[in-house]
């Protein structure tokens, strides 16, 4: 797309302005052919001084999750494009060219009138990505629940688009804390009161449980803890464990409820 130059000032308007419409036109056209973007490619021409000759940048974006609404890919490349261009324009915007370099299929032509879901995904997706240019490509992720006896490894990371709403009901899993602990931190009991070694402590009014945890023998001293969910006056449940055998190996906080 033709930009005519001008100030630098003026053509970053300019160049906004025209990334919106090849948003719009490019997703129009994916669309039509149910697809949407994963990967693709950012030209731009600029005239730079004193020569007032061409220069061309190009960037490449991949999109971890697929984009096929042109609201979103514009957010998405507004977001990236403030990074690339963190020092401004070296010359006024002669020139903005946009390629689909990767595709994934999406939904059809269609827009469904009375169901949202689509454009929840879509704006799931957008955020995902813009935050994963924002924070770093590790640091933005979804926790997925596997198969492990371990609380602490029960876990991994995944990026996905979020699971559409099913008609059956979940099946009914154990209560879990809402914050768990990377790391069970040593926990001390005296009478009513409990507290770690930092000092902060919290008084217990009930210790709900318990519920044993057993396993994973295999992978070396295995596991085998009491859990209990112990109620506090001053706000958050904690989630704390007892070693087996017997109650005197010690506590120690795995979590919080909040």
């Amino acid at each position: 797309m033709d930009l005519g130059g001008g100030g630098s000032e003026a053509g970053l308007e300019r160049l906004h302005f025209a990334l919106r419409l090849l948003c719009e036109r490019l997703c129009a056209r994916l669309r039509g052919r149910g697809e949407r973007l994963v990967r693709l490619g950012l030209t731009l021409d600029l005239e730079v001084p004193p020569q007032r000759e061409a220069r061309r940048r190009r960037w490449e974006l991949g999109l971890p999750l697929a984009l096929g609404e042109a609201r979103e890919l514009h957010r998405v490349l507004a977001a990236a494009l403030e990074g690339w261009l963190a020092r401004g324009l070296a010359g006024p915007p002669l020139a903005l060219r946009l390629e689909a370099l990767a595709l994934a299929p999406g939904s059809g032509g269609q827009r469904h009138f009375f169901d949202r879901r689509e454009e929840e995904t879509e704006a799931f997706n957008a955020v995902v990505d813009r935050l994963r240019q924002r924070l770093g490509p590790d640091q933005v992720y979804l926790a997925e629940c596997v198969q492990r006896y371990l609380p602490e490894r029960a876990w991994k990371r995944v990026l996905k688009e979020a699971a559409a709403a099913t008609a059956a009901p979940p099946p009914a899993l154990p209560i879990r804390p809402t914050r768990l602990l990377a790391r069970p931190q040593a926990l001390l009991r005296a009478g009513g009161q409990v507290a770690l070694a930092n000092g902060r402590r919290w008084k217990a009014q009930a210790w709900e449980g318990p519920e044993r945890l057993q396993g994973e023998w295999w992978d070396g001293a295995g596991l085998a803890r009491d859990y209990y969910r112990v109620r506090t006056l001053e706000g958050p449940d904690l989630w704390v464990y007892q070693d087996l055998p017997g109650a005197g190996q010690g506590c120690w906080l795995h979590g919080f409820f909040d």
